[in-house]
């Protein structure tokens, strides 16, 4: 069988924006985010449709709070205080996510019903898959094509008692033993396996 490369996902580094204290009332002021992460950074949406994607806020006293959403492109694309996106007309918009001092830029494009497309293949990168107990590590699912519509990235594991994953892909190591992570875009999946020592 023919193993066919997926092209590299638009952009997971988060970036550093101006520090204001009032843009997300849900994390706590005194506390740092320590990472900001989406559950992907690129959508396509079909004209007049809706999707919602999750994004997460790290703190360094180890809980997570929610990001604030703003789109920089309204004419293309809106997004709501939880993340949902509405494709308002064709064209490319670009969304920024924000906690504290750190923003992630996501690509939404939106098309004509008829260029709809179906996910053909998933894949994933892991910063990490031999954890600790108690360690944490990240994975950031990406399909093929990458004009797939609606294809919202969507993570579980199959033993939530060894690592848990939470939905913008943030793993955590509970116990020892293995777990199988499944990364789903779409009507298509994959899954990799966990070990935690």
């Amino acid at each position: 069988e023919t193993v066919t490369a997926l092209p590299a996902p638009a952009s997971t580094t988060t970036v550093t924006a101006a520090p204001n204290p009032n843009l997300n009332p849900n994390a706590a002021a005194a506390t740092s985010v320590v990472r900001l992460k989406a559950s992907q950074t690129r959508v396509t949406l079909v004209k007049g449709h809706s999707e919602r994607l999750v994004a997460r806020a790290y703190l360094a006293n180890g809980t997570a709070a929610k990001g604030m959403w703003k789109s920089l492109t309204k004419s293309v694309a809106t997004v709501s205080a939880n993340g949902t996106i509405k494709a308002r007309r064709t064209g490319t918009a670009y969304l920024v996510v924000f906690s504290g001092s750190k923003a992630v830029k996501i690509k939404a494009t939106v098309v004509a019903r008829s260029k709809a497309r179906h996910v053909k293949r998933v894949a994933a990168h892991f910063t990490d898959r031999t954890l600790a107990v108690g360690q944490t590590a990240y994975v950031t699912g990406r399909y093929a094509p990458a004009a797939a519509t609606s294809a919202k990235v969507r993570y579980t594991s199959s033993d939530p008692a060894v690592v848990s994953v939470d939905k913008a892909g943030r793993l955590l190591a509970k116990a020892p033993g293995r777990a199988k992570i499944t990364v789903k875009a779409g009507t298509k999946s994959k899954r990799y396996t966990v070990k935690v020592a």
